[in-house]
């Protein structure tokens, strides 16, 4: 009986002995469990301060943009109005001091030579017919006063607009306003050149306020398609040139056919300054397609077309004024 005891506790101190493994290994296994959620748990802490962090700064720098861009706006605002009274005091001056000068819009018809036709045949000739005459100083001071209502109306009534426009990147209220203001520019150009056909004086004026507003289509294909961009660019280059193209052959045929051409000398630096100012809006055009770094800031793209625009007018005006209307 004592042996079996004896063996029965063996058996028992063997059974503990054998267990006592696995309760050690159980805790290291809980321990090193710890240890990982532990070390995740720092990893997430770390994540979500670095993500916190990160939208920090991209906070911190969308409110520095937003700054920026309002003063930017702020200032095209003030120099807004500063254009709008500097049109109109220049429009006002024009009609109070300005010569009266007219200059005769005709039509061109086929009829009847007498002098060629006979009894039995009929000979057509072109003759030409004045329709009306219009006051040299009335149009260059509208075409003041359709600029200082576009810069005034910028910056009162459509600002919000015109703000939007501008943060878009295709001013459309700009290019608009040039349509029209230098369409009647280059006509009033050309009829001080000898343009005198209604119908000259109509294609003048419709292909600059066409390439006007292909240049608003153009720019909002830059931002998309950088080819498209320049092929209608190319586009408008030439609707550009065309209405330059007709006062030149006005100009020239004057030159080589006319006695009037010796004292037309003031004509003709009219007709180039006007031309090559006018190419100033094209050249920033070719910057903003070409993307270089100055235009890649549409601010700095809208600055540039207010100063062009003021300087095309301001030379317009001024030789105007001076070779006719003094």
């Amino acid at each position: 009986m004592a042996t079996k005891k004896t063996t029965t506790a063996k058996k028992r101190t063997t059974t503990k002995t054998k267990k006592s493994p696995v309760k050690k290994t159980t805790r290291a296994a809980s321990t090193k469990t710890k240890s990982v959620k532990a070390k995740s748990t720092t990893k997430k802490s770390n994540t979500k301060s670095a993500s916190k962090t990160v939208d920090t700064k991209s906070s911190s720098v969308t409110a520095k943009t937003k700054s920026t861009t309002s003063v930017a706006l702020s200032k095209l605002k003030s120099w807004n109005g500063v254009l709008a009274v500097l049109y109109g005091a220049a429009a006002a001056a024009i009609v109070a001091y300005g010569a009266t000068v007219t200059k005769s819009v005709t039509v061109s018809y086929l009829t009847q030579d007498t002098i060629a036709s006979g009894p039995e045949s009929t000979v057509l000739a072109q003759a030409t017919r004045a329709l009306f005459s219009v006051n040299v100083s009335y149009m260059v001071a509208a075409v003041l006063t359709i600029a200082a209502v576009m810069h005034l109306l910028e910056s009162t009534v459509l600002r919000k607009k015109y703000e939007a426009y501008v943060v878009d990147g295709v001013n459309r209220l700009r290019w608009i306003g040039h349509g029209i203001a230098d369409g009647l520019l280059v006509t009033t150009v050309g009829l001080i050149a000898g343009v005198s056909n209604i119908a000259a004086l109509f294609a003048i004026f419709a292909f600059v306020f066409v390439a006007s507003v292909g240049v608003i289509m153009a720019d909002g294909h830059v931002k998309h398609s950088h080819k498209t961009g320049l092929l209608q660019f190319a586009a408008i280059k030439a609707v550009v040139l065309t209405p330059w193209l007709i006062i030149a052959s006005y100009v020239l045929g004057t030159a080589k056919y006319s006695d009037a051409a010796v004292g037309m000398g003031d004509t003709y630096l009219l007709v180039v300054s006007t031309f090559v100012l006018s190419l100033g809006y094209m050249m920033v055009e070719r910057a903003r397609y070409k993307k270089l770094d100055f235009v890649s800031d549409y601010m700095n793209v809208e600055w540039a077309y207010m100063i062009v625009g003021f300087a095309l007018k301001a030379a317009f005006a001024g030789l105007v004024y001076t070779i006719v209307l003094q």
